[in-house]
């Protein structure tokens, strides 16, 4: 949920940009990103019920471990994996708004 705030501010920048395509992609993005936190809010009332002495900062707090400790222990191959399609994605985006340049 920490960045679907800036989601409607983007839609409105491609906008003014004309970049339909981008603000269209920008509008599935916020849509999708409005159905994952859903679904987070429902674990969590979930987690709550299961736990009631554990405050939701905890939750979150833990969630956020799990994450680093997932992100801790890519290899080195993983993260040259991710780098790769990263570059990709931007190169594309690149090649495609020279297009439209």
């Amino acid at each position: 949920t920490k960045n679907i705030g800036k989601k409607n501010e983007r839609i409105e920048a491609f906008t003014q940009y004309g970049d339909q395509l981008s603000r269209h992609d920008m509008e599935y993005d916020w849509a999708d990103e409005t159905i994952h936190a859903s679904y987070g809010a429902r674990w969590l009332k979930a987690l709550l019920a299961a736990t009631p002495d554990v405050s939701p900062d905890a939750i979150r707090a833990r969630c956020g471990e799990l994450v680093a400790q997932v992100v801790a222990s890519a290899t080195a191959e993983e993260r040259a994996a991710v780098s790769r399609s990263t570059h990709a994605m931007i190169d594309k985006a690149e090649k495609l708004s020279n297009r439209a340049g």
